[in-house]
């Protein structure tokens, strides 16, 4: 099958390394893992070619760090997720709160801009929050549950039709988080500061490009590795 016409989220799952360290246009198809390649070139306005680059070649600076995703265990990637991926992004946040509000405070009044920023910002932490919340308590241990009935070391006690739903409403929250962290960006001129800014305008907006990876990073582990992979497992346990 030739790749522009498979979709965004297999090649991902193929090369994930090209999707956590690649350049801005390729980051952006972690957002569009759903859509066809052809349809994610003709929206970010680059040639096939140019996709597949830029998806094939992350840079090469990050190799020594490489982790192999695809042959993880789903308990691995959850562990990984819990302790670096959440836990960065509950510092980020509680951080960012904080810039935010000094930010406005110094800057709102000149740079009216702040505003929607800060409302953005927000909306995603509050919905973040929620989510990672329900992540942590609830639908991990239940995606552990059946990679272990999977494995034969234990059994499933969930309803049947409970995790395809949960995943589903899972996937359905990132999409709405993925959007407004699009809005963000769009709103921030790719987190670019006004022309003479000062260091602390500069760090707020360093610190929004850093929550924009790391949530482009996380969003996809979960989507494109994870999800996909509990619901093969659980599939084969009910057939």
């Amino acid at each position: 099958m030739n790749q522009a016409a498979e979709k965004i989220g297999h090649i991902a799952m193929k090369q994930p390394l090209s999707v956590e360290y690649s350049t801005e246009m390729a980051s952006n198809t972690v957002l569009m893992g759903s859509r066809h390649s052809k349809e994610a070139c003709s929206r970010l306005d680059v040639s096939p070619g140019e996709m597949t680059r830029a998806l094939a070649d992350p840079g090469g600076q990050f190799a020594p760090h490489q982790v192999d995703w695809n042959g993880s265990t789903c308990e691995f990637l959850i562990l990984r997720i819990l302790r670096k991926e959440h836990a960065d992004l509950k510092e980020e946040i509680r951080n960012l709160r904080v810039l935010a509000t000094a930010t406005s405070e110094l800057h709102g009044s000149a740079h009216s801009e702040l505003k929607i920023t800060r409302q953005l910002f927000e909306e995603l932490a509050e919905e973040l929050t929620v989510h990672l919340e329900a992540e942590e308590k609830t639908v991990f241990p239940a995606l552990l549950e059946v990679e272990l009935a999977y494995l034969g070391e234990g059994t499933q006690s969930l309803t049947p039709g409970w995790i395809p739903a949960t995943l589903k409403r899972m996937s359905e929250e990132h999409r709405v988080a993925g959007r407004t962290l699009s809005l963000l960006r769009q709103e921030t001129h790719a987190f670019r500061v006004p022309k003479g800014a000062d260091p602390a305008y500069q760090e707020f907006y360093d610190g929004l490009r850093k929550l924009y990876g790391g949530i482009r990073h996380d969003l996809h582990v979960e989507n494109n590795i994870l999800f996909p992979r509990i619901a093969q497992m659980e599939m084969t346990l009910l057939h």
